[in-house]
Formats: structure tokens, C-alpha cells, sequence
């Protein structure tokens, strides 16, 4: 089958999810590409639920202009929805089409209708248009493509496990999207390991995703929030968890006391990134924060490498600045030499122009997150 990745507001880190995603499930084929969308042909069904910087997933359907939509609204019970992301021509060409092959059908044909050529995923989500009707999308590229929406990013969910969980430290944690999208470079199995887990945010979207957690920090106050906010995931989301068997008060920099060698998965983390910045820092100022934590990431990276099974990932988040179009970073490529580890970038080998390294952030950011992948060799 083929399907439509919609991305989000980040598309080469989106399409270096997806393909991390997939690899372990699937052999694949990139279609087509833009900074949009890609089209990938796979004999696995992608669940949107465990992606998080995909919009929207959808199924082709045919590459013709002509299609019977019967088997599609044939149950409607609300309005749909078409969206084009090369056309706002052809939006409203198939708007009518199946408007009037519905007519025939003596089925009402309501439709959603925006200012923009496409349907945000929100007001799918919103107005509940996967579950009452349906969505097509239309894509012209080097072929055409007509497919049906087969799922949606639901930013609601997202914010519930962020700001509804009793536990809160908003200053320093890091958004469920971006926990998911880490989780999935790391092509995550069996125990995830989170060393500086905070209050828990990667370990409950890990939880999700079916994985083993483990989790430590070296603050006694955020292993007891942590506790309080996976097991309100657990009522919340009816799952089990066990949290005070999982998670443990505990210096990343000394890993090799709790955890035997070659005992862990995956290692998905976001360590200290320094002071919380109200201004952009001046380059002196950001050089001094990256000198200053250098040495936790040494500790760190070496301990990691230690209880890493060979082969697996370990995907990191290093404070990044760029100030008057200078990047200042964290150069870890002689800590990863050291501890026989190697930089890996999942769409170099699909010779895909790209931005690396990936970053993630917003404007009202100081400090930019860059998202490093390490494999132990």
C-alpha cells in the first residue's frame, strides 16, 4: 500500500521519525517528497497514535481522477472534508464531485469548508470528521494521488498528558511530541531508559508505545512527581505501570551501579541544558553553558555506552545556540569515538537533502534543543 505523511512544523525530523518508525517493521519506498508531505509505499499500516510529528497519515486509494466514493460515505453521519496540498483547484473540483455522487445516493452531502486549500488536523479532530464522515486528500506530484485520511495528530491528547497530570514543572519539560519523536529514533524495544527523567515525560509517552521503562534523576522531588504522574497515566489511560518498581532517585553519572552492562535498549534523554535563559545569550555567555555542562555529558555518555546493548541507540538532547547566524554547540563526536559509539543521521543512507543537525524549537525558545541519535558499535 502507499500513504501520505503529512509533516509537521519540522519536516526533516518528522521524516527522520518516520523512517525509524518504520525500518524495524517494514521494507519501504519514498515516493515522493516535499517539505509538505512524502508518500512512502509499505506493506505495514502506519498507527498515527505512535507518531509524533506526523499531522496526518492517509491511504492511497487510486492515482486516477475518477473514483466511485460510495464505500466511503456510504455510513456519513457528518460533514467531510477535502484537502490539496498542490491545488486549491482541485479541492474544490472533487468538493463537488462527491457532493454530487452523493446526491445520487439521496445522502446528505455536507462539507467542510476552509480558507486554505487543505483541512487542518485540528478541525479533524475538533469537529470529529474521521469518525462521523471522512476526509480525502489530493496531492499532485510526479503522479497523481487521491487517498483517504486514515488518521490525525490530536494536539488535545498531546496537552492533556502535559498540563492535565497532576505534576507540573513547566520551565523544564519537554513537550509529549517531541518525547514521542525522540522515542521513535531510537527504534525503541524492550527497556527504555531515561537517566534524567524529571517528572516523567518521556517514560509516560514510552509507556504508550508498550515499552519496559526505567527511569532515574538525581533529584529526590522529581522521582516522587514522576511516581505521581505515570500512576495518573495509569487511571487515566488504563494501563500498567507499577511506577516505584520503574523509576529510582539515582546520578546519572553513575549508571554502572544500578543498571548490569549491556543491559538496556534504548536511552532516550534530556539532560541539564543549562540556566533558564530570559534573553538570547550573548556567544560568550552560551560558550560558558556548554563548557560548564561538558563534563556531565562526558560522565554521562561513558556510563550510557556501559549499559547499552551493542547495537542499540542512545538519542540525547545537547543545548544548541545560534547567535547572528553562528551555531554554538556541544561537539560530542570525540565523546562518542571514546566510548565506541557513532553519530547517526536515519536519512543519510536515502539521500535526501536535509537540515542535520536536527533541532527543535520555537521562537520564545533561549536555548535550542538539538536531537542527537548515538549507536553503540
Amino acid at each position: 500500500m502507499q500513504y501520505i505523511f503529512v509533516f509537521g512544523k519540522n519536516p526533516s525530523l518528522s521524516l527522520a521519525e518516520i523512517v525509524s518508525y518504520l525500518e524495524p517493521k517494514s521494507q519501504f519506498s519514498i515516493l515522493e517528497l516535499t517539505d509538505q508531505f512524502t508518500i512512502i509505499e509499505t506493506d505495514f499500516k502506519p498507527d498515527i497514535n505512535q507518531l509524533g510529528g506526523t499531522l496526518k497519515i492517509a491511504e492511497v486509494l487510486t492515482n486516477e481522477k475518477e473514483y466511485d466514493f460510495y464505500n466511503i460515505y456510504k455510513d456519513t453521519t457528518g460533514p467531510f472534508a477535502v484537502s490539496s496540498y498542490t491545488s486549491k483547484g482541485d479541492q474544490e473540483n472533487f468538493i463537488n464531485i462527491i457532493k454530487k455522487q452523493m446526491k445520487g445516493d439521496k445522502i446528505k452531502a455536507g462539507c467542510l469548508h476552509t480558507d486554505e486549500s487543505f483541512t487542518p488536523h485540528t478541525d479533524l479532530i475538533k469537529k470529529h470528521i474521521l469518525e462521523r464522515a471522512f476526509e480525502i486528500i489530493l496531492i499532485q506530484g510526479k503522479k497523481f494521488y487521491l487517498a483517504k485520511t486514515i488518521g490525525a495528530h490530536n494536539p488535545y491528547e498531546f496537552r492533556k498528558r502535559d498540563i492535565e497530570r497532576p505534576s507540573q514543572r513547566a520551565m523544564f519539560a519537554i513537550p509529549p511530541r517531541l518525547c514521542k519523536i525522540m522515542i521513535n529514533l531510537s527504534k525503541p524495544e524492550g527497556v527504555l531508559l531515561d537517566p534524567f527523567c524529571g517528572i516523567g515525560s518521556i517514560l509516560q509517552e514510552a509507556v504508550l508505545m508498550n515499552l519496559d521503562i526505567r527511569g532515574s534523576d538525581i533529584d529526590e522531588s522529581c522521582i516522587k512527581s514522576a511516581i505521581e504522574n505515570l500512576e495518573w497515566l495509569e487511571k487515566e489511560y488504563k494501563v500498567t505501570i507499577n511506577p516505584k518498581e520503574k523509576v529510582m532517585v539515582g546520578d546519572a553519572t553513575k549508571l554502572t551501579e544500578y543498571f548490569k552492562p549491556e543491559s538496556i535498549d534504548a536511552i532516550v534523554t534530556e539532560p541539564d541544558l543549562g540556566p533558564p535563559l530570559k534573553f538570547r545569550a550573548k556567544p560568550i555567555r552560551a560558550v560558558k553553558i556548554i563548557e560548564h555542562l561538558r563534563s556531565l555529558y562526558e560522565k554521562t555518555l561513558e556510563q550510557m555506552s556501559v549499559i547499552l546493548k551493542t547495537g542499540k541507540r542512545i538519542v540525547i538532547i545537547l543545548p544548541y545556540f545560534e547567535i547572528d547566524e553562528k551555531r554554538i554547540q556541544m561537539d560530542v563526536k570525540d565523546m562518542a569515538r571514546k566510548n565506541k559509539l557513532r553519530i547517526v543521521d536515519p536519512l543519510d543512507k536515502y539521500n535526501i537533502p536535509h537540515y542535520f543537525p536536527f533541532l527543535d524549537y520555537e521562537e520564545r525558545h533561549k536555548t535550542i534543543r538539538q536531537i542527537m541519535i548515538l549507536e553503540k558499535l
